[in-house]
């Protein structure tokens, strides 16, 4: 999303900075708390409610911010049809989405942001920094090969 937003010379710039990758969202909030790294991109928002009481702070970029997103699927055929439309109802549910909301994740129910509390009322309605497009993750993958060798 950086790249598409930014262009490669903006990823090749931060390519120079001596970045550290890592898999571990928890931990690498709190190596940037105890001094280790000066930031962590892209922060998880679902992290937020774990920042209470640590010397940090997230920032939502005016530009917009990268996302992922969730996905409920049934199948072709499923072995329990009823069993899965009763599961993805669920997930479009406001009760489910109140907990994604509340776990700093993006709502799709209309209207339910303005029921939640006004800290996570506002990562509910934070703006993508591009649309999505899976149909591009093969090149997007090459190039951050190429680029962060």
């Amino acid at each position: 999303m950086t790249y598409d937003k930014f262009g490669r010379g903006f990823q090749e710039k931060l390519a120079t900075q001596e970045l550290a990758f890592a898999r571990d969202y928890q931990e690498s909030v709190r190596r940037v708390a105890r001094g280790e790294y000066p930031i962590y991109v892209p922060f998880i928002l679902s992290e937020a409610a774990n920042l209470r009481g640590l010397p940090v702070s997230y920032v939502i970029p005016r530009e917009g911010v990268t996302y992922g997103s969730y996905a409920s699927t049934i199948l072709k055929n499923p072995p329990h049809p009823n069993a899965a439309r009763l599961m993805a109802d669920f997930y479009l549910s406001d009760e489910a989405q109140a907990v994604y909301a509340r776990s700093g994740h993006g709502i799709t129910v209309m209207n339910l942001a303005e029921k939640l509390p006004p800290e996570i009322e506002k990562l509910a309605n934070v703006p993508p920094l591009v649309d999505e497009d899976f149909t591009r993750i093969d090149e997007m993958f090459a190039n951050a090969r190429e680029i962060y060798k």
